[in-house]
């Protein structure tokens, strides 16, 4: 497994602080962008993020409603790979061509209440998920154990599925979370909540 640290912040300098605490441990951040249509919250925009320094590769997280909007913008950051939401599309294919043919590695990102079995042949069109093991819209909240049975399904249905959690990640929930084997866990407060160096340290020793 690996740690993508989320440094969900509302204004600039707290999230330049947060890069500035993780860089030397970490070559790739998870960024979530909220429109605050799909979800009701606000952080930074991409128009913000692009005027802080490049230090890291970005996993980005577009909890937006058409997110095929947003490829010009996020063409101008170190793009790891991109998560739009089967929820927030009117056509998951059609958006998943479109971010390929963009150049762009594209994956699905699933609700806690959404059912795998309504999107069994986009599974296949694309190796990475994220699923979020919270409501969407905060950091804080507990993770919800039951959204972990939607890993074995997804890889069953595609080998080769990289699986990303993301939400209530920290040194409580992940005895539960290392029994599903997933391939990367997205944390906000299990890094940045208290003593950030102490909690790195735990974490390389965990993972």
């Amino acid at each position: 497994m690996k740690l993508y640290p989320s440094p969900f912040s509302e204004n600039i300098a707290d999230f330049k602080k947060k890069i500035d605490l993780i860089k030397k441990d970490f070559k790739t951040i998870h960024v979530d962008i909220l429109d605050n249509k799909f979800v009701k919250n606000k952080i930074l925009s991409l128009t913000q993020l692009r005027k802080i320094p490049q230090e890291v590769n970005y996993s980005f997280h577009l909890m937006v409603y058409n997110p095929e909007k947003y490829i010009k913008q996020l063409k101008n950051f170190r793009v790891k790979e991109v998560f739009i939401h089967c929820e927030a599309v009117k056509n998951l294919s059609e958006s998943i061509k479109i971010f390929k043919k963009n150049k762009l590695s594209v994956g699905v990102a699933w609700n806690p209440e959404t059912k795998v079995k309504n999107h069994l042949g986009d599974i296949k069109k694309v190796n990475k998920h994220l699923i979020m093991t919270i409501h969407p819209g905060a950091s804080g909240r507990k993770l919800l154990p039951s959204t972990l049975i939607k890993i074995p399904v997804i890889r069953k249905l595609n080998k080769n599925a990289s699986i990303t959690i993301d939400g209530g990640v920290n040194f409580q929930t992940i005895k539960i979370i290392k029994k599903y084997r997933p391939n990367i866990l997205a944390s906000t407060s299990g890094v940045f909540k208290g003593n950030v160096k102490e909690n790195i340290k735990n974490w390389h020793k965990l993972i």
